[in-house]
Parts: structure tokens; sequence; C-alpha cells
């Protein structure tokens, strides 16, 4: 007596779809740990120019969508420029290991000599794309960004910019913003609107 078709059919469709899972898992997992490789390497290479970039932990998380890497207390060091942040989250797409996601959460510290600019800012997103040609395209978002500098705040609102290189190594940039408050010693009416 013959076993029914469709019995058969439903076997290699099971078969399939484990496989197609497993497979997935190993390749997703080999692209975790290559995104973990190139943030090694995007160090080193730093190191190189003599900017220090430190972290103390690494938090993974995001599977199955994507890679998500959470660094904590980073601190970037170009002579005597400082900058520091409490956390820094990575988002990597798996289909596509060019473009890379950036979330900053908290405040950001300058440190230049004895000067201090903080950065407040309500959830910056970065979203850079580097191409075959390694040419970087980078957008940055955030929907209020404060600059205190020397006991004075300046207010950004619904900030976008946009960078851009080329073949001839120029940047090519833009900067958005709906509206800017400013100190009175800069403007009399200490507020500027893209809608005037």
């Amino acid at each position: 007596m013959n076993k029914a078709p469709g019995l058969k059919i439903i076997i290699i469709t099971f078969i399939t779809l484990l496989l197609s899972i497993a497979l997935y898992i190993i390749w997703y997992f080999q692209i975790e740990k290559i995104s973990t490789q190139e943030l090694k390497s995007i160090q080193n290479q730093l190191l190189n120019k003599n900017i220090h970039i430190t972290w103390e932990q690494e938090y993974k998380s995001g599977f199955p969508y994507r890679i998500e890497k959470e660094l904590n207390n980073i601190n970037i060091k170009f002579k005597n420029i400082n900058l520091s942040t409490e956390k820094l989250k990575i988002i990597y797409q798996p289909w596509n290991k060019n473009h890379v996601i950036f979330l900053i959460p908290n405040n950001i510290t300058i440190q230049y000599g004895q000067e201090r600019i903080i950065v407040n800012n309500s959830k910056i997103l970065a979203s850079l794309i580097i191409d075959k040609f390694f040419h970087i395209n980078a957008s940055i978002v955030s929907d209020e960004i404060s600059f205190n500098f020397l006991k004075k705040n300046y207010d950004f609102n619904k900030v976008k910019m946009h960078l851009k290189t080329s073949d001839e190594d120029e940047l090519r940039f833009a900067i958005l913003a709906d509206k800017l408050l400013l100190p009175p010693l800069f403007i009399k009416k200490n507020i500027i609107k893209t809608n005037l």
C-alpha cells in the first residue's frame, strides 16, 4: 500500500522549513560576528590616526530581525578634544551590512581644553551608508537638540542634517531646523523660524 502523495509534500516542506531556519540562524550569527570584528577594526583604524575610542560594556540584541549593539560609557579622545556619552546603540541590518543606524538616547559632553559643551538631545538618530566605492551618505535627525556653551543655551527643534561624500573628495551637507532659539546677544527677537 502506497503512502499518500500529500504526506511526502508535507515532510519535504517541513524539512525545507527547518533547513531554512537553521541556515538563517547560522548566517545571522556569522553577520553578528563580522559586525563585532568591524567594530574592533574601526577602533584600531582610528587609533592609527591618534583617535582613541573606548567603551566599557557591550550588549547584543535584536535577533532575528537586526543586530543591535549597545555600548556603554563611550569616550572618544583626539588631541585635546574629549567626547563622551553614556550610551550608544549601533543597529546593523543583516541584509545590508553597509547600512548602519546609530541611536544616542542621552547627553553628549564635548570637552575642549577648559571649555565644555553639553549637547542635550531627544534621541539623536543617525543613518550611515557606505557604498562599494567608500562614498559616505549620512543623515542625522532629532526632535530637539540643545547646546549648552558658556552658560548659554542654543536650542534647535526638528533638526535634520545630511552629509555626502563624492569621488572628488568633496563633502556636501545640508542642515535643516524648524526653529532656532538663540541667546539675546545674537538676535533681538531671540527666535528664527523657517516659515517666516
